[in-house]
This record gives structure tokens, C-alpha cells and sequence, in this order.
């Protein structure tokens, strides 16, 4: 084993991610504009579950609070009820089939009984008349190129080869759950089941076999097709990708952090886009190696459901309404990560570690100047500092930030830049590093190095200590207290068994003082 010492403030250190930004850092462009809002109960703002653009362009709304669906045919600038939605309450999905016909998937819950309709339109939606429906919850309904369509419900996947007349069930090979959303792709047809993962049908939907996908699919809430052809997935790990339906990489997220995606969507000429829950929107123009955060101009951080209308603008459907994509042409900071998580570094000694800026926008960044705030600051710094600096479109800068620790313990502060000409929320970097000192300081700081002695083999942890100790308890990480194996109060000699590798708390009791300090075990 090797041991490494760290103060106890390791266990007592909140990080605190995006504090503190200065005002400088929000004087930025605008990258959203919320369409107008439904002329619902006196102009309340009401949820929005999904956003479809009809063939003829015109923009679909599918809301909550009895609202219905909601149609604007001059890009959000006004909205009006279609026809034979009124008092349906929840619009869940929408799809466009094979024969242009737009289908929405309704529901509502009265009494505690929960009910579910289809609507079909034949006129872009301005007006709706009831399908035939099973008795099924739908979340989200998908129709292919070859005409089939299919929906995920409460009951798993259903299927119409009759454009919506009659459905039928689809689950041979999967198990017993909610779907949360189907894609066809050219591997195969594919549906996320809630708490068991993604699953894979070659024959349409009469079988499936698990995708063998792993453990961070459990939660998928939607899939798209990306510019390359390949499949995406949108989990509670961030977003995946698949070409060959197979092998799956994260291409937002590090793919083991939880960042809940709630929609993606790629755009033909290369750009990325996600919603995530709680953050907004992403979006990254050099296929996931950096990404801007776009929430500029917009009232909500949960966007539910993404879609592209006929002039390529972004349109985003949140729980405060409708929002736009600007049409001006701004800059957009982009950064390879959120957060730097240095190793463990000797005191005095220097960690560094890259980080790639880009601009993910059509006009120059400009970042103006640096800082680190928080009360471990000093003890990071960037390697050669550029100063003022000019991204171009499609362009990166890398900056080297360095970790020097002043003191042994969790360190960390925020990284921040101001900018001129960016619409992006991705100005700061939350920093953090673990000092570590060395057994013979530890020794040294407590004032008994010529007599106490911490050893180990293999799982097990000795400690011998002076007359000087009174007492010497183990915490497990979770301030467990771990009872030694083996004590002889005589020579204050203790043994502990059996130890797994991690962070423990070596509490030293002396005749008039307390000493605790963290001991990270790593075989």
C-alpha cells in the first residue's frame, strides 16, 4: 500500500460550481428569443412538452395545463388553438408519417383516472379529429420513412402499419416496463425501457434483444439520428452515440458523471445540439470535442423537446413556452470541459492540465482577462498567461492551468473569463486538486516522529505509537468508526484488518490535544 496524508478539511469542503461570476461576464449577447405566448388563461405561461414544424413550416406546440396544441404559422410571432384540441390537457409527442399526416399523442388525468387519446391532422394541424388508440400512456411517438409507426408507452411499444388506425403490441423480447422513446436507424429499430436500457429490433418490432448498451442506459429519454448517420441517446450520463449499433462512445459527458440529457438533435451541417435538465442547452460545432452552453435570453433551464424549423433556426419547447434561436450571426465560447479534477499533489509541487477553448459561433470571442476566485485561488494559476486573446469562428486556444498546493487538504476555486461578443454561458471552469504531505511531516507536525510508526502489508494497518498517545480511532469515510483487530494498551500498538482501499480518518489522542488526519489507502 501507499499512504498519503491530507488534511481533515478534505471531508469539510463543499465545491461550488459557476459562484461567483462577475458582472463583466454576463454582459453577452443574447442567443434566445421566446416566441410569443399562448393566448391561454389571460396569457399564463404555459408548459410546453414538444415542438414539431409542419411540412408547410408552421410551428406545432404541444402543451400542458389544458392547453392543447398550439399553431403559429408565422414563426412564433402569434399562436392559435387548433382546431379540436381544446380541452385535451397534456400533448405529449408528435409525428409526421409517411402520408404527411401529423399525429399527437394526448393525455389527461381527471378524478385520478388517467386517459390517453390520438389526434390526427391532415392540414398541418390546423385542425385534429380522434384516432383510433389503445388503452396505453404514450410517451413518445416515432413514425418511420417506410411508413410503420411506432410508440413507446407504459406498456411498452406499440405498432400501426395502417397510418395510425389501428395499433397493436410490440414487445416480444423485451421486459415489462415504460418506454421512453423508439428510433428506427439502420442498424435497427431501437427503444429505451426505463430502468433496464436500450433494446434492439432487426425484424421491426416483432422481436427484440437487449442492445447490450451497459448500465448507463438505464434511463434514456430520447434518441435522434446525428449528421454522420449514426444513433444517439440521450441518458442520465450525458448523450451516446452508435454507428454500427454495437459499440456506444459519450459525445457529451464523460459517459460516468450524472448530466440527465432530456433531447438531442444534429443539424446537416455537423452541429450538436442537447437539452439537459437543469442546464439548458449545449451545443458544439467540432463533433463533441467542445461545448457552449446556450441559455442567453431564456426563462428556463429544462428543455423538454428540440426541432429545426425551415430556416434552420433552433427551436426549443421548455416549461416556460416556445423559445427561438436568434438569427444574428454572435460568437459562442466553447470549453472541452466543465470541471478539472487534478491529482494528488505534493505540497509545493506543480500539477498542470490542459483545457481547449473554441468558438462554436459565426463572429470573433474576444476574452478580455482571467481569474481565479474562491479562498484556495492562489493556489492555481494559468501557465504563461496569454492576456487578451481572439478566437476566430471554428477556431481553439489551449491554456495550461496549473495546480501548485499550498497546503495539504481538497483545494479548489473557479476559473473565470470575461469575453466581448458571446452569446455562450461557458465562461468558468470549476478547479480542484487534493495536497497531500508525506508520512514523516505528518510525523513532524504532530511533534512525535522519533516515536510513532504507521506501516501496512497487504490489507492490514499498524500503528505503534508513545506513551504521549492516549487513545487512536479509525474512521471509515462515511465517519464509520472501525474497531482495530488487535490492541496492546501497553506499548499503545494497534492493528487493523481487512481494510479496503479508500479514504480513512486516523484520530490521535494526545494528553492535551486532538489530531485527526486523513489517510488515503491505495494498494
Amino acid at each position: 500500500m501507499k499512504f498519503l496524508f491530507s488534511v481533515y478539511s478534505f471531508f469539510c469542503f463543499v465545491l461550488l460550481f459557476g459562484c461567483g461570476l462577475s458582472d463583466s461576464i454576463y454582459a453577452q449577447e443574447i442567443y434566445w428569443s421566446q416566441t410569443s405566448k399562448f393566448p391561454f388563461d389571460a396569457g399564463a405561461v404555459v408548459p410546453t412538452n414538444c415542438i414539431l414544424v409542419a411540412k408547410d413550416g408552421a410551428y406545432l406546440a404541444g402543451t400542458s395545463d389544458g392547453a392543447g396544441i398550439y399553431r403559429s404559422v408565422d414563426t412564433g410571432k402569434t399562436w392559435t388553438q387548433s382546431v379540436g384540441t381544446s380541452w385535451y390537457s397534456h400533448c405529449l409527442s408528435f409525428c409526421i408519417t409517411k402520408t404527411g399526416k401529423i399525429i399527437a399523442v394526448m393525455n389527461r388525468t381527471i378524478g385520478g383516472i388517467d386517459s390517453s387519446w390520438m389526434l390526427g391532422s391532415t392540414d398541418n394541424g390546423a385542425k385534429f379529429e380522434k384516432l383510433g388508440y389503445p388503452n396505453i400512456r404514450a410517451s413518445k411517438i416515432y413514425a418511420s420513412e417506410e411508413g410503420p409507426i411506432f410508440v413507446a408507452s407504459d406498456l411498452g411499444i406499440y405498432k400501426s402499419t395502417d397510418d395510425g388506425a389501428t395499433w397493436f403490441s410490440s414487445n416480444k423480447g423485451l421486459p415489462k416496463g415504460i418506454a421512453n422513446a423508439v428510433q428506427k436507424h439502420i442498424t435497427g429499430l431501437y427503444a429505451a425501457i426505463e430502468g433496464e436500457g436500450i433494446f434492439r429490433s432487426t425484424d421491426d418490432g416483432a422481436t427484440w434483444k437487449d442492445a447490450d448498451a451497459g448500465v448507463y442506459f438505464l434511463s434514456t429519454k430520447d434518441f435522434g439520428i446525428m449528421p454522420d448517420g449514426g444513433l444517439a441517446a440521450g441518458s442520465q450520463y450525458g448523450a451516446f452515440k452508435t454507428i454500427n449499433g454495437i459499440d456506444w462512445i459519450p459525445y457529451f459527458g464523460d459517459g460516468r458523471s450524472i448530466i440527465p440529457v432530456l433531447s438531442v438533435i444534429g443539424t446537416s451541417d455537423g452541429t450538436l445540439f442537447v437539452g439537459v435538465n437543469g442546464e439548458g442547452g449545449y451545443i458544439s460545432k467540432d463533433n463533441g470535442k467542445t461545448w457552449a452552453q446556450v441559455i442567453t435570453g431564456m426563462k428556463s433551464t429544462v428543455i423538454n423537446s428540440l426541432a429545426l424549423d425551415s430556416n434552420g433556426r433552433l427551436l426549443a419547447a421548455t416549461i416556460t413556452g416556445v423559445f427561438r434561436s436568434n438569427p444574428s450571426p454572435v460568437g459562442l465560447l466553447s470549453t472541452s470541459t466543465s470541471s478539472l479534477e487534478f491529482n494528488e499533489t505534493e505540497v509545493g509541487k506543480e500539477s498542470i492540465l490542459a483545457v481547449i477553448l473554441s468558438n462554436a459561433g459565426d463572429l470573433p470571442v474576444s476574452i478580455t482577462r482571467y481569474t481565479m476566485s474562491g479562498s484556495d485561488s492562489l493556489d492555481f494559476y494559468i501557465k504563461n498567461s496569454p492576456g487578451k486573446i481572439v478566437i476566430d469562428p471554428g477556431k481553439t486556444f489551449t491554456l495550461e492551468i496549473v495546480f501548485k498546493p499550498s497546503n495539504a487538504g481538497k483545494r479548489s476555486t473557479d476559473f473565470q473569463c470575461s469575453t466581448i461578443n458571446n452569446a455562450s454561458s461557458s465562461n468558468n471552469i470549476a478547479l480542484s486538486g487534493t495536497g497531500t504531505i508525506t508520512i514523516s511531516d505528518v510525523q513532524n507536525d504532530i511533534g512525535i516522529s522519533q516515536n510513532i510508526s504507521v506501516s501496512s502489508y497487504q490489507q492490514s494497518l499498524y500503528l505503534s505509537a508513545p506513551s504521549a498517545v492516549q487513545s487512536a480511532t479509525l474512521y471509515s469515510i462515511s465517519s464509520e468508526q472501525i474497531s482495530p483487530s488487535m490492541v496492546n494498551n501497553d506499548s499503545m500498538n494497534y492493528t487493523w484488518n481487512s481494510l479496503s482501499n479508500g479514504m480513512y480518518i486516523l484520530a490521535i489522542q494526545l494528553q492535551n490535544q486532538s489530531v485527526s488526519y486523513p489517510i488515503i489507502i491505495n494498494r
